[in-house]
């Protein structure tokens, strides 16, 4: 380096860097698809047993539950559920190993990450206003901006 030319500094340059944006959220649920399923999967939560902690957070036994909606508007961002017979190839590497269910940012370079493992989403047991805490809080550990 010539005495002319001045010091780069990395934390000057890793500021100015902004950083990758979530674009969309896939839900990624341990049930499948159809009508019939959804009925089962009504069953086991009237039952207390389901095996999907989001599908219990965002839904009810008849549908979406209006308590997620409100903290899906908050988040103002595109969250899409993916059932795990409706996972695609790309997906499905994203998953790897990861148990079900799981939410998975998409990026504004159209990459995907696995935000939320399985024990973070038991651990807001039926709480919607936890799973967004949870999001937020995943996103600025992970250096990502939401929305």
């Amino acid at each position: 380096m010539t005495p002319s030319q001045p010091q780069s500094d990395p934390s000057v340059r890793a500021a100015a860097t902004p950083l990758p944006k979530v674009v969309r959220l896939r839900f990624v649920y341990n049930a499948d698809a159809g009508w019939m399923n959804a009925a089962k999967d009504s069953w086991l939560k009237f039952l207390g047993q389901s095996t999907c902690a989001l599908c219990t957070i965002t839904h009810g036994l008849a549908g979406e539950r209006q308590a997620w909606r409100d903290c899906r508007d908050d988040l103002d961002i595109p969250v899409v559920g993916v059932h795990r017979d409706e996972i695609d190839p790309a997906l499905a590497r994203t998953l790897d190993a990861h148990d079900l269910p799981v939410v998975v940012a998409v990026l504004d370079d159209s990459s995907q990450r696995v935000l939320l493992e399985k024990p973070a989403l038991d651990a807001c047991v039926n709480d919607p206003a936890c799973l967004r805490q949870a999001i937020e809080d995943a996103a600025a550990a992970g250096q990502l901006r939401l929305g």
